[in-house]
């Protein structure tokens, strides 16, 4: 376990691709949000979901809605960074499955007190929605919400964020690892692709 964190899962918003709130779609046995608490577990017991749907009555952690709505991922970062407890936070999308404890603990551990968030890079590209941030970044998510920037780059682009390299070469890689699930079609080729692992 590790102290004094918090890991903040995105259950998702609208999900129109999917048609339903993919949160609460089955994955490996479980649904997606409760393989993701799971795996959270492993990390500490602090930890909450954002989430603005109904249907997460038998979910044993806390669950808190986007104070700005209708704002995507950014407002539920923004949500989950003002109910935490913790300075140190990892975010967690919950569409995301392939997402290891490896990579988790290793995303946090490249946490410095000469950066407030620990992005991880991958094929070229910032996945922000596994990484870490810290409570201090919430002045610049509001100020990002009121001036209607709203993709999570564009807050990366104010934060003093250290990146990290995800690649082959490391223990946990693989090429599914960032993945997420946006349609039906995704869900039944992680599916699949979970049961031939």
């Amino acid at each position: 376990m590790i102290p004094d964190i918090s890991i903040i899962i995105l259950a998702g918003g609208k999900s129109s691709r999917f048609g339903a709130d993919k949160a609460l779609a089955h994955f490996n046995g479980k649904t997606l949000i409760h393989n993701t608490i799971e795996l959270a577990k492993g990390v500490t017991d602090n930890i909450i979901i954002i989430s603005n749907q109904d249907g997460y009555n038998n979910v044993e952690f806390p669950v808190y809605p986007d104070i700005y709505r209708d704002k995507g991922p950014l407002g539920g970062v923004h949500s989950g960074l003002v109910n935490s407890n913790s300075e140190l936070n990892f975010v967690l999308a919950a569409d995301m499955p392939y997402v290891t404890l490896e990579l988790i603990k290793y995303t946090i551990n490249k946490a410095t007190i000469d950066s407030n968030g620990v992005i991880p890079i991958a094929n070229g590209l910032p996945e922000p929605l596994c990484g870490v941030y810290l409570k201090s970044v919430i002045p610049t998510i509001e100020n990002c919400i009121k001036e209607d920037k709203l993709k999570m780059m564009d807050v990366l682009k104010e934060i003093k964020a250290e990146y990290i390299e995800v690649n082959a070469e490391m223990s946990f890689y693989s090429p599914y690892l960032f993945s997420n699930i946006n349609t039906e079609e995704d869900l039944k080729i992680a599916n699949r692709l979970m049961n031939e692992g």
